[in-house]
């Protein structure tokens, strides 16, 4: 069990790097994207990603880490936490796992001091 948790840990690690890293990169200049960095708006945009991470990694490691040894292991779950977060976010982008509609509320309920929008 122990194994099992830390292995989690380490892959949830990968996908929020990977998520971070993204957001890091996003378009300023896009109507949905705000000026400022917001964490809430962050969340509310990915969500349905981060449910789809969160359910399919420990999934996934149940199945691997009885059979790969512990040194492998350890590599695998770095790269399935990064592939995974980036296969949902290609899901997202071509609209299978859009939260957008939950982003646009949220960003609307969010003051105009955490989040500046600006419509052309």
């Amino acid at each position: 069990m122990g194994a099992f948790l830390a292995y989690l840990v380490i892959s949830y690690f990968a996908a929020t790097a990977s998520l971070l890293f993204e957001a890091s990169n996003r378009d300023i200049a896009s109507d949905n994207t705000p000026k400022k960095w917001s964490t809430r708006f962050l969340l509310a945009s990915n969500v349905l990603r981060l449910l789809a991470n969160l359910l399919t990694i420990p999934l996934l490691i149940r199945l691997e880490y009885q059979y790969i040894e512990m040194h492998w292991m350890i590599l695998i779950v770095i790269a399935q936490g990064v592939l995974f977060d980036r296969v949902f976010m290609i899901l997202k982008n071509i609209g299978i796992l859009a939260s957008d509609k939950f982003a646009s509320k949220f960003a609307n309920k969010i003051s105009e001091n955490d989040l500046i929008v600006t419509k052309k």
